[in-house]
């Protein structure tokens, strides 16, 4: 007891320098209320500290390792607030932070609480330091039971204007508020996991279990986050969320604007985002949430580009009784420079019963700036409607297909989890193993992500499997077209003959031809008119992964001249009974690769160059080219097959030029194919006014 004034209470307090604050056990694992602390005073609003360290003004080496702490109650006998922060750290620059392998909260329920409004945070890291360690920590059994609108419940709360940071193995479960709180950021009514401010990329958050969030109060639209990210956008390396599972949230207030996101992505940077699983809709016993909620599995709202994949999220819930508030799966909200959507499951198998609210597997805001293929997207209850594209709905894969010109190579099916619906026992989102499922072997290779979710080489399993969990699992069959991967013809080429697209790959599990009239075609045209095509040749691999050559042909569109475009793309079939066709670019609709009805909106195309530029040219009235200008606009679009030297036949070069005279850089031009301008008299003068320069070299050197 005290009565001292002080704003800031604690039981261990570290100031400065070098600490191991170890092995401490405050309070009790198995009993409540074993320590106090009370206000008194409504003046203040203190903060209340169990353990806290690096609070002075001297960076040091800060280890708070192996804590035991529960057993503890804040309290107020006024109307003032505490801001109640069980581990907590404030070094400054030049610190190294290590928090790890400390439980908070016993194993009884409400082991800590705080019956006061203002903040609660199991561990909370204040500073601008690199490479804080928050490893391997159980946070439990935490309640905050007040009326405050500023209230709220957080884990994990790493708010540091540093970064690269580890935040890996952490369980967080069993917190529980009933606060009016209606923030929906890092400072909403819960939140398990959270990391905010960071200036520096290459944080990994990974292996942390997040489950039984709940908040109680039923008179305010309440929000909890599983984890929420908002960190300093590029230039910085890559963030890492992966393998994390986030599941059985519960919200009792049945009111408008009432939400829960799994995975939080308002602004993270260029983060990679994979291998994780989410399940929402159901509570910690596996129990439906029927009331009104907006559900988001994975939530992208940032406009930092995003690497997302191999993740597996699941949108349960029946009998939703009232209101139109929508779920979804996946959203996207914001778009990066180019986000990347491939190889995940979105199921959302929320259902209706009176409600009108509509269950989305995804949501983007555009179908620019987005690369989403090789996902199963699936949804199967009352209100399911597969996809909704700025405000568009398609109710299934083949009209999400037309209308957004994404995931040709996708899938819609039950991927068959062995138990989404479970208590937080038994819930379990790996894949059935003994039923035939979609996700087997229908996804794509990518080189970032080399294992699953149990840490297990994805390259030594079947083909690549969708989804969080990969495994030998049971073939549906060859659901989709085949994969074709391909690097573009520059976006202006050479000459007026024929072009060859090399190392075409094309993939497929069962296979595309490769003799007789069905082997994959490239169609190209000329401007705007007909559609010519060709057959590949096979030139490495085999028929379910192989390198494919293709021709197009100059005589087959009237032959080529200098500015002509070409569009043109690549057509392929598997050898399945009934064929499933694909095109790169996406968008093809065939009954084969030679009968095309339509083709795709958005093809490739590469503009003709039919002027080739290599020797020396003279530059002066009467020459090759009459002024400077001429010639530096002629060299600018040309292709430049060997040295290129302009000599100046004239005294000076003035009036005539345009200035300033702007040198680009040419693709063709190299240390060999070089550009020399010099004059071929004495004393030559180019002379003019500009408000940059005479010449600029745009990249020309």
């Amino acid at each position: 007891t005290t009565t001292s004034t002080s704003t800031a209470s604690g039981l261990i307090t570290h100031l400065n320098g070098n600490t191991n604050i170890s092995n401490n056990t405050l309070g009790s694992q198995s009993a409540t209320g074993n320590i106090t602390f009370t206000l008194a005073s409504t003046s203040t609003s203190p903060f209340f500290l169990p353990i806290s360290a690096g609070t002075g003004a001297t960076p040091g080496t800060i280890n708070i390792t192996n804590n035991t702490i529960g057993g503890i109650t804040v309290a107020t006998s006024s109307t003032g607030s505490v801001s109640f922060r069980i581990i907590y750290a404030q070094p400054v620059v030049g610190s190294t932070l290590n928090i790890s392998g400390n439980t908070v909260g016993g194993t009884v329920a409400n082991s800590i609480q705080q019956n006061t409004n203002n903040i609660m945070s199991a561990i909370m890291v204040l500073n601008p330091t690199i490479g804080d360690v928050v490893n391997n920590n159980i946070i439990r059994n935490l309640t905050q039971s007040n009326t405050g609108s500023t209230g709220s419940i957080t884990g994990i709360n790493v708010q540091a204007s540093g970064g690269g940071h580890t935040i890996t193995g952490n369980q967080i479960y069993n917190l529980t508020t009933n606060g009016t709180n209606v923030a929906i950021n890092n400072a909403a009514s819960v939140v398990g996991l959270t990391m905010t401010g960071s200036a520096q990329g290459g944080t990994n958050v990974s292996g942390n279990t997040i489950y039984n969030l709940t908040n109680t109060n039923t008179t305010v639209a309440g929000w909890i986050n599983g984890m929420y990210f908002g960190t300093a956008l590029a230039p910085q390396p890559q963030t890492v969320i992966s393998k994390n599972f986030v599941h059985s949230f519960s919200l009792s207030s049945n009111i408008s604007g009432t939400g829960m996101v799994g995975i939080f992505l308002p602004n993270t940077g260029n983060a990679l985002v994979y291998n994780n699983m989410v399940r929402l809709g159901l509570d910690a016993t596996g129990a439906s949430i029927a009331t009104q909620s907006q559900i988001n599995g994975i939530y992208k709202a940032s406009s930092g580009s995003m690497g997302i994949y191999f993740n597996t999220v699941f949108i349960g819930g029946t009998g939703v009784a009232t209101g139109t508030v929508s779920s979804y799966a996946f959203r996207r909200s914001s778009s990066g420079t180019a986000d990347t959507l491939m190889n995940n499951i979105f199921v959302n198998a929320r259902s209706n019963a009176s409600g009108t609210g509509k269950h989305y597997a995804i949501n983007t805001n555009a179908a620019s700036a987005l690369v989403s293929n090789f996902n199963d997207l699936y949804v199967s209850g009352t209100g399911g409607v597969l996809g909704v594209n700025n405000a568009v709905d398609y109710s299934n894969i083949a009209a999400w297909r037309t209308g957004t010109g994404q995931d040709g190579n996708s899938v819609s099916g039950d991927p068959l989890l062995i138990n989404p619906t479970g208590n937080t026992t038994t819930i379990d989102l790996h894949i059935n193993t003994s039923l035939a499922t979609p996700v087997e072997q229908s996804g794509f290779n990518l080189a970032q992500v080399t294992e699953d979710y149990d840490g297990q080489a994805r390259a030594g399993l079947t083909p690549v499997d969708m989804g969080a969990d990969a495994g030998n699992f049971v073939f549906a069959g060859d659901l989709a077209g085949p994969a074709i991967t391909y690097t573009l013809l520059s976006a202006s080429s050479c000459g007026t003959g024929d072009r060859i697209l090399s190392n075409v790959n094309i993939t497929d599990v069962s296979g595309v031809p490769t003799t007789g009239s069905l082997v994959p075609r490239i169609y190209y045209r000329k401007g705007a008119g007909s559609w010519f095509s060709q057959p590949g040749t096979l030139s490495s691999g085999t028929a379910t992964n192989g390198l494919w050559s293709f021709t197009i042909v100059a005589a087959d569109m009237g032959g080529l001249a200098n500015a002509d475009v070409i569009s043109y793309y690549v057509i392929a079939q598997d050898i399945v009974a009934t064929p499933n066709i694909s095109s790169n670019a996406f968008g093809v609709v065939a009954s084969n690769v030679n009968t095309v009805t339509t083709h795709p909106v958005a093809p490739s195309t590469t503009t003709v160059v039919g002027t080739t530029l290599s020797g020396s040219y003279n530059v002066g009235v009467g020459q090759t080219y009459t002024t400077i200008t001429a010639a530096v606009a002629a060299y600018n679009t040309a292709c430049i097959s060997g040295p290129v030297t302009f000599l100046l036949t004239d005294a000076s070069y003035s009036a005539s030029e345009t200035f300033p005279i702007t040198i680009n850089a040419n693709p063709t031009a190299s240390s060999i194919n070089t550009l020399t301008i010099k004059p071929t008299l004495a004393n030559t003068s180019v002379s003019g006014t500009s408000a940059s320069a005479i010449f600029v070299l745009n990249g020309a050197d």
